[in-house]
């Protein structure tokens, strides 16, 4: 049996799904109170953007929690991650994978 390796939960999904989901508010509104950017938080929210210190400070405030969360969240999903490449590398590719067989 071939073990799979899971990936640590990145920390915006984890602020969607603890935080803006339960709790209601807009991500604009998040954004506005955190004077953070509207896109960064949504791009946050999705997954597709880090934290970075200054941010988890703000986020911080306002969920009533420390900076230092937000940034072990961050660090532990980064270092989760495989690095990224510009493809495939000759050792993973499988055109199978992608119905190219």
């Amino acid at each position: 049996m071939r073990a799979v390796r899971r990936f640590r939960t990145h920390p915006g999904l984890i602020l969607r799904k603890f935080y803006k989901e339960p709790r209601g508010f807009a991500l604009g509104a998040f954004a506005q109170a955190s004077s953070l950017s509207p896109t960064y938080v949504e791009r946050l929210a999705d997954g597709r953007e880090s934290i970075n210190p200054k941010a988890a400070q703000r986020i911080a405030e306002v969920l009533g929690t420390t900076a230092q969360i937000w940034l072990n969240l961050q660090s532990q999903s980064t270092a989760s991650r495989p690095p990224a490449s510009d493809g495939p590398s000759r050792e993973t590719y499988d055109p199978a994978d992608r119905g190219q067989a």
